[in-house]
């Protein structure tokens, strides 16, 4: 794929240490207002979209059910029970729109949920011997994959019906786990001989392809299959962080870029050659040119932000934490608006218009006064935003 290098606007080079400032920029046709707050369950974790139906599906961790959304009336028209709440605490989602299946993983039940999306009914549960830790979905291929430890087993599953099809024995001590899309291996990480690799997986035997040697404590892996490129944060808790860069087609380490502590998950903008991260210490948005792998600049957003969020034109990155949730605008990697929500659990979803986002929100368990409120959860809450600019 032919790659073109956007350069900053003039005025605001991408070479400066701080790319833009949390006031710099607000400009007054940029907004992001909250147009509805929707109640769903205790603790919601990211939501997921289907766009091709208008729901959004919310999983409230604590309360161990599913809230479904009408993105039309922002309402909540149906919720899913999936077990005890506490006791059945859901940990990931996932959605195959086209089979009409949403799968949830349940790591302390030892349980992952096939639920009809037509009908919004659990059709099928399936117990693990292991803690399940990971799933990774390739619809294309009508594959799911999850991930267990102890034992650590790698099951492989037909999407439309949950039927297990295979269950092999994965690298030893895989933990993380990523998908290429074009070939269908998998990326997974290896601990055998007090030695940490990174290998890509034949899904289909277990057999490991190739190995990168030497790396431990990988949290992600983001694959870039145009350039045969893997990103991977390391999870270690030393200050700077590092985010390595893996040549797949040539199996080798081509750049360890230092980043700030505890990087989180990379955000690839291949338009601009561009990757965009934020670590547990800093409240920006660290840049890196994917041509060159050296950060060249960071995005003061004045919060804790959790992984940023591309919109489908590749302009905007939004970005939430806290209260907050932040448009920045990608030709000149400047904060053009802020708007408020209840209080951020994860990164927000966006349509592919690029009009809404929806942010999940945990209870602000503060009184007016910023004391902590001490008793029982309560409900969380999906915020609404609309976008203009």
């Amino acid at each position: 794929m032919h790659r073109t290098l956007i350069t900053a606007a003039v005025g605001l080079p991408l070479l400066a240490q701080s790319l833009a400032s949390p006031a710099a920029a607000v400009l007054p046709h940029a907004t992001l207002n909250t147009v509805a707050t929707i109640t769903v369950g205790e603790r919601p974790i990211t939501p997921v979209l289907d766009e091709a139906r208008g729901q959004l599906y919310v999983a409230n961790s604590y309360s161990a059910s599913i809230s479904v959304i009408s993105t039309t009336s922002n309402a909540v028209t149906a919720t899913i029970d999936v077990g005890t709440p506490l006791d059945d605490q859901i940990q990931q989602v996932a959605l195959d729109s086209a089979r009409r299946r949403l799968f949830a993983l349940l790591p302390s039940a030892k349980k992952l949920l096939v639920i009809d999306t037509g009908t919004n009914t659990v059709l099928k549960t399936i117990v693990t011997k292991g803690y399940p830790t990971a799933m990774v979905l390739d619809a294309p291929r009508g594959r799911l994959y999850v991930l267990t430890e102890e034992p650590t087993v790698l099951l492989t599953l037909a999407p439309a019906t949950g039927a297990v099809i295979r269950t092999v024995a994965p690298p030893k001590g895989a933990t993380v786990m990523s998908l290429n899309p074009d070939n269908g291996r998998l990326y997974m990480n290896e601990w055998r001989a007090y030695r940490g690799s990174i290998v890509a997986v034949d899904p289909r035997t277990a057999r490991i392809v190739w190995r990168i040697t030497d790396i431990e404590n990988p949290s992600d892996m983001v694959p870039d299959p145009d350039r045969s490129l893997l990103y991977v944060p390391l999870s270690d808790d030393e200050d700077p962080g590092t985010l390595l860069v893996l040549d797949t087609r040539k199996h080798k380490k081509v750049a360890s870029i230092t980043v700030g502590m505890w990087p989180g998950m990379p955000v690839l903008d291949p338009t601009r050659n561009r990757l965009y991260l934020v670590t547990a210490n800093e409240d920006t948005v660290t840049v890196i040119d994917t041509l060159k792998n050296t950060v060249i600049g960071h995005i003061a957003t004045g919060i804790e932000p959790f992984t940023p969020v591309l919109d489908a034109s590749a302009t905007r990155l939004f970005v939430t934490g806290g209260k907050r949730v932040l448009m920045i605008d990608l030709a000149t990697n400047a904060v053009v608006a802020r708007g408020r929500v209840t209080y951020a659990s994860g990164e927000p979803v966006i349509n592919s218009a690029g009009t809404r986002l929806y942010v999940a929100n945990w209870p602000d368990l503060t009184e007016s006064d910023g004391t902590e409120i001490d008793g029982t959860e309560i409900d969380g809450t999906v915020s609404v935003v609309a976008v203009s600019r």
